[in-house]
């Protein structure tokens, strides 16, 4: 039997049939270059940045002009994976990828790259964000998005982790992140990215987060005090409202209006009180539990019951004053009245007051239900939401502002007069009796009296106008609070707004489902 040779026993397979181009070679331990081609090459499939780089055509433009200058960081797993991209440079590999169809030069193919060896799925997430960050540009959600996959593989290794200890973490990982930032983070990807995902993408950043959270929170404990089990929950009138309004520009205040409508229409209950005890909860002036009621529709329901049990017997109303009559001579003129015009005026004053006699005011009625004011004809409540207006400006000084309207038409009963010189504070009581006073203007003349306002006072702008208009809704709510907490505090300013908005609201009913009682040229049943 013969032995194998020396130089048969060199030459036999090391591992079995094995070839050496089988051979896969173990990567290197520490950072090094080397050779990789597209077809070995893929990008981060958790990358942070899901939008297009804003300087992608720049960069482009510099690799085919000047070829790769900073070559992607890459890593792997495994050796026998293809190369992935580390930390940034993804929108590099598919600038090459782009390239290298459009070109077929060799140098958009195969390049160095700097090799690091593989560490963990958490690092390579961490040093994507930072890098990321470093180059700016980052959108809230993408931050969001990479902040909540952390949180899931440091939760998966630690267990359940408090918002401050994450963020602990997270910076011990190399991305600075303060706690604070990160609970809106976590928040907004919670509850507001499955709702309104376009407009996160649209560019819906963290101040915004912060209102539409105020907002939703504020909202919700007014929901949760007032509403019926049979009414829903906070969910199923808010995701709607939200969902319908996702896009690009994503208005918070609008939201706000389109929400506290909803809820308004789901409720039953006036959407002007509404959002006056949503603003009043949101200021700390009332924890909830106010349902507004419409006192039109509970107001006939109360004489409905009244007239069946034969306790609702007629009681004649009041009077409100009528507004003082004016002089036909200017004020402060020192020329003596005419005896016969003075005995004419007297006559006129005379067949007024029998059409509407006057009675001395009384003081507010009962503004817990507002009943009394169904007493009332059309021209009478319009003399009351004068007086009531002239009262609460009286408080703050702009009585003088208050104008009374005698005619028939399409008014509350007063208009306002232009301001002259009014501070910061003042204006925002004027505009809310402004918007009162156009109540009942149709949409067309009110955008011409709004754009006429605008003209009159170049303090104000159409934005801080709107702005004005939302704030001035909330009032009755602040100065109920005010009018708790402090004993002191006048009451007339809460008193004379709160049945100034009940009357309008009166008014408004009868301008949808009565017109003719406001206008004495419309038929009944018509406009």
């Amino acid at each position: 039997m013969n032995k194998p040779s020396i130089a048969d026993r060199l030459n036999k397979p090391h591992l079995g049939e094995t070839s050496s181009a089988d051979l896969i070679l173990p990567d290197p331990a520490i950072k090094t270059r080397v050779p990789v081609t597209l077809d070995i090459l893929i990008a981060y499939n958790r990358n942070p940045r899901r939008t297009r780089n804003p300087l992608y055509d720049d960069i482009k433009e510099s690799i085919r002009n000047k070829g790769l200058d900073h070559p992607p960081i890459v890593t792997r797993k495994n050796p026998a994976d293809p190369y992935m991209i580390k930390k940034g440079g993804n929108t590099r590999l598919q600038i090459l990828n782009e390239l290298w169809k459009e070109t077929g030069d060799e140098k958009f193919f195969k390049f160095d790259c700097d090799f690091e060896p593989w560490t963990s799925d958490l690092d390579n997430l961490v040093s994507h964000m930072v890098e990321n960050e470093m180059k700016g540009n980052t959108l809230f959600i993408e931050r969001t998005i990479a902040a909540y996959e952390i949180k899931i593989e440091l939760e998966a290794e630690k267990g359940e982790l408090s918002t401050r200890e994450l963020a602990r973490l997270i910076t011990a990982e190399g991305w600075t992140l303060k706690d604070t930032s990160l609970n809106q983070m976590l928040y907004a990807h919670e509850n507001l990215f499955p709702v309104i995902p376009e407009a996160f993408w649209a560019g819906v950043g963290i101040d915004r987060v912060k209102k539409i959270r105020k907002l939703l929170e504020t909202c919700k404990t007014f929901w949760e005090s007032v509403a019926q089990e049979y009414e829903g929950t906070f969910d199923e009138v808010w995701k709607p409202v939200f969902a319908a309004l996702d896009g690009d520009g994503f208005d918070v205040d609008k939201a706000e209006y389109e929400l506290c409508s909803a809820m308004s229409a789901k409720l039953n209950s006036p959407i002007l009180q509404l959002r006056a005890e949503v603003q009043a909860i949101s200021e700390g002036l009332s924890k909830g539990g106010n349902r507004p009621k419409d006192i039109i529709t509970e107001a006939n329901a109360q004489a409905q019951l009244d007239k069946q049990s034969g306790t609702g017997a007629a009681k004649p109303p009041a009077q409100p004053k009528r507004p003082p009559v004016e002089s036909p001579l200017d004020a402060g003129s020192n020329q003596k009245t005419d005896p016969s015009l003075e005995n004419k005026n007297a006559q006129d004053s005379s067949e007024a007051v029998t059409k509407s006699a006057p009675v001395v005011r009384h003081v507010y009625g009962d503004l817990s239900s507002l009943q009394y004011l169904l007493d009332y004809e059309v021209s009478s409540l319009k003399e009351l939401a004068y007086q009531a207006a002239v009262d609460y400006a009286d408080t703050i000084g702009l009585a003088e502002y208050v104008d009374y309207l005698e005619e028939d038409g399409w008014h509350t009963g007063y208009r306002m007069l232009p301001p002259t010189q009014l501070d910061s504070d003042l204006i925002l009581y004027w505009v809310t009796l402004w918007s009162y006073s156009h109540a009942l203007t149709p949409p067309i003349s009110l955008l011409t009296a709004m754009n006429e306002l605008l003209e009159i006072c170049p303090t104000l702008t159409k934005d801080n106008l709107l702005t004005l208009l939302a704030l001035g809704t909330a009032f009755k709510g602040r100065l109920m609070g005010r009018q708790i907490s402090d004993p002191d505090a006048n009451p007339i300013q809460w008193q004379s707004l709160t049945e100034l908005e009940a009357i309008v609201s009166l008014l408004v009913d009868y301008r949808t489902h009565a017109p003719h009682k406001l206008n004495e040229n419309v038929e009944a049943g018509g406009e």
